[in-house]
C-alpha cells in the first residue's frame, strides 16, 4: 500500500499558508518528509502528526499536565 503523499503546495493550501513556509517546517526537521528526486512530497499521516503535536489543544493539554509552553515556538 503506497502512502497518500502531498505536495508542499498542497500541504501550503491545506494549512493556509505560504510555500515558503512549508519548506522552512521540513527544512528545520518539524514537518517529515521524503524528497523523490528533486521533489518534497509529505505523507497525509506525516501532515495529520505534525497538526496533532502543534494544535492549540495539545499546547492546553500539556500545560494542565504541568508542562511549560514555549513562547518562541513557532508553526
Amino acid at each position: 500500500m503506497s502512502p497518500n503523499l502531498l505536495s508542499v503546495r498542497e500541504v501550503a493550501d491545506r494549512l493556509r499558508v505560504h510555500r515558503s513556509t512549508v519548506y522552512a517546517l521540513c527544512d528545520r526537521g518539524e514537518l517529515v518528509h521524503v524528497r523523490v528526486s528533486n521533489a518534497i512530497r509529505i505523507s497525509a499521516e506525516a501532515l495529520d502528526a505534525f497538526l496533532r503535536t502543534h494544535s492549540t489543544s495539545a499546547k492546553h493539554r500539556s500545560s494542565a499536565k504541568g508542562g511549560v509552553e514555549d513562547p518562541d515556538v513557532q508553526i
